[in-house]
């Protein structure tokens, strides 16, 4: 797997997956989380340029074991919405992943109130 990249100014790492003639895929791949920090429900905005196969977001404790998995759905081509409840969440920082497939394409921080 290629590294993980991360943007500064958003808590943003992106992975980018190569396909076989090493041209980089997913670089047009925008997640949004809010709120965040979140005490609660925490709503999810994707918007993608790249087609997305089978697209998921899986809730990662700090230590890796994984709290939750969501298939998405588009609401439009290229556009992805969701609210996920978090409320059974302990307080604390968590890892929101975004897969295409098998890929993981975006990892952000999150934080539980």
């Amino acid at each position: 797997c290629p590294p993980a990249r991360m943007d500064n100014s958003s808590n943003e790492y992106q992975r980018n997956s190569s396909n076989p003639d090493g041209i980089s895929a997913f670089e047009n791949v925008s997640l949004s989380m809010f709120p965040n920090p979140t005490n609660g429900d925490l709503n999810i905005h994707i918007e993608t340029k790249d087609l997305l196969e089978k697209p998921r977001i899986e809730v990662l404790s700090i230590m890796g074991a994984k709290i939750a998995d969501f298939d998405l759905e588009p609401i439009k081509t290229n556009l992805f919405d969701t609210k996920i409840d978090l409320n059974a969440l302990k307080e604390g920082v968590y890892f929101v992943n975004l897969y295409n497939g098998e890929n993981r394409i975006i990892t952000k921080k999150l934080v539980k109130q």
